[in-house]
């Protein structure tokens, strides 16, 4: 996923918006992915707000491929049409307990694999 962000991050920073990257911000230290401290450095860092996305993209990347993810996916969710343009895939992966919605695309189930049905178990077990 961190790939992913970087492929996307100069296009991001040239068209993001400033209540996209707060309601980004917001989400991201709802859950805990940013603390307090970046927060902070995010939105009061620059008034530019090409240089707060780009401080938010940096900070994220650092922290891994998760938090890629859930970035990624609040990007999708937030403003559809910049994702669209960014071409943000739909490979993005929610684990959210039993019985909640997954997304996989064919190459994180890896559905060429002989091994394909353990991988799948072991995701079924994991959940429970």
């Amino acid at each position: 996923m961190a790939d992913e962000l970087r492929r996307v991050q100069p296009q991001l920073i040239q068209r993001c918006s400033k209540p996209l990257i707060k309601g980004v911000v917001d989400v991201l230290q709802h859950l805990r992915i940013l603390n307090d401290a970046e927060v902070e450095s995010i939105n009061e860092g620059s008034d530019l707000r090409a240089d707060k996305c780009r401080l938010l993209i940096d900070t994220v990347i650092k922290k891994g491929d998760y938090s890629c993810n859930v970035l990624l996916r609040e990007i999708k969710r937030q403003d559809p049409t910049l994702s669209e343009y960014l071409g943000i895939t739909g490979t993005i992966i929610q684990f959210a307990g039993p019985g909640a919605a997954m997304n996989f695309n064919r190459e994180q189930l890896n559905l060429n694999s002989k091994h394909f049905i353990e991988d799948f178990k072991k995701i079924d077990i994991d959940m429970y």
